[in-house]
């Protein structure tokens, strides 16, 4: 059988010469085992000087282990391709469970921002926006790793210049991000269950009038027990006869989270730490109020952050980074009025952060001294 195969190849190869002078041809062969033998012939007709045929010439090269390795490199491509096309796909669909993380994330922020009534917001999820910030950051992270090392291997696939170490390697890392994102997706998906759960109702705040100082007096007896755990004193002046037509209850959350920060970022471990409200009238629509400490201060680079969603010094350790966030939500929006910050940190200079031009606030530290104070300006009647 092999010899017959091999007649029929030298009976084409002899053919060819019928009509062709000159060519290059591959032949398949068996050997007397039965292997394939493969074979790459240079072939020309030699004639003499006056036209008459003397012969043939073949210069035949042996091709088996050239073939015998393509055959394995379009099958190393092959799988390959499959496998990229596999890690491509994976990669998409954990890229858009990525986004809707992130969308639904983006939805509760903008729940809570229009939340009135938040009087439990710090207890019920501190920690959470540091916890959240975690998993979504690094599997941001491996993903946009993950997309670079892609592209970089599909221009190596497409130069032809891929080896099996930079295909192994690519597997690995593949994995390794694979694992990373899944992990950290599943639990921004656990945190964002349970942050939508804080979520209050803007509609369960209601507009009355009420007497500015009985409502601060009010709400500070609601701080006392947890005033009382340290050493700090609060210390109020503010007038009797300040009347307002507005919204209590976000006013208040507003005065609760200012002392809470307070406490927690300013005058923490200060054995004479001092907390004092203020407020007066500015004409006959407006009041101004003012929250201040005699704590450490906030540094000059973090001035610019303290109103951002998540922004804080204390992640994970007291700290959500929405309690200022949700204070100038609720200053500029519930209650139509604006917030502005001065702060020292000890040094010889203080620094502003203003929510709008031409809030400014009306007092400071001294040279040398270290304290932050809010100043909040609303109307009188909303």
């Amino acid at each position: 059988m092999a010899q017959e195969e091999n007649q029929n190849q030298l009976a084409a190869l002899a053919a060819r010469f019928e009509v062709e002078s000159i060519f290059i041809d591959e032949n398949k062969f068996k050997s007397e085992i039965g292997d394939d033998i493969f074979c790459r012939s240079f072939n020309a007709t030699i004639s003499g000087d006056d036209g008459q045929l003397l012969g043939y010439l073949s210069l035949v090269e042996d091709i088996t282990e050239q073939r015998r390795i393509e055959q394995k490199i379009n099958e190393l491509n092959t799988e390959l391709e499959q496998r990229v096309t596999e890690r491509t796909n994976d990669l998409s669909n954990t890229n858009e469970h990525l986004k809707v993380a992130l969308k639904n994330l983006k939805r509760t922020q903008s729940e809570l921002i229009r939340a009135d009534k938040l009087a439990a917001l710090g207890a019920m999820v501190a920690g959470v926006s540091h916890e959240l910030n975690t998993p979504v950051g690094n599997a941001l992270m491996a993903i946009t790793t993950m997309a670079d090392q892609t592209r970089r291997f599909e221009a190596q696939y497409s130069a032809g210049t891929v080896k099996r170490s930079m295909f192994e390697a690519y597997l690995s890392a593949s994995r390794e991000s694979e694992e990373l994102i899944s992990k950290n997706i599943n639990r921004a998906a656990e945190l964002i269950t349970g942050f939508k759960q804080v979520a209050v109702d803007q509609t369960s705040s209601q507009k009355r009038k009420f007497e500015l100082k009985q409502h601060l007096e009010e709400v500070l007896l609601t701080l006392k027990p947890l005033i009382k755990k340290t050493s700090v004193k609060i210390s109020d002046n503010i007038p009797e006869d300040i009347q307002l037509n507005s919204f209590p209850g976000p006013l208040g959350q507003v005065i609760t989270n200012l002392i809470s920060n307070a406490l927690l970022h300013g005058v923490e471990g200060n054995a004479d730490g001092i907390i004092a409200i203020s407020a007066e009238k500015l004409g006959e629509n407006a009041v101004r109020i003012v929250v201040e400490d005699n704590g450490k201060g906030i540094p000059q680079e973090n001035i610019d952050k303290v109103f951002d969603p998540f922004f804080s010094t204390r992640l994970g350790d007291g700290g959500t980074g929405l309690g200022l966030h949700i204070v100038h939500n609720i200053v500029t929006g519930v209650l139509g009025g604006t917030i502005s910050l001065r702060s020292t940190d000890g040094s010889s200079s203080s620094v502003d952060s203003s929510s709008s031009i031409g809030s400014k606030s009306n007092t400071g530290s001294g040279e040398g001294e270290s304290g932050t104070q809010f100043t909040i300006e609303i109307p009188l009647t909303v």
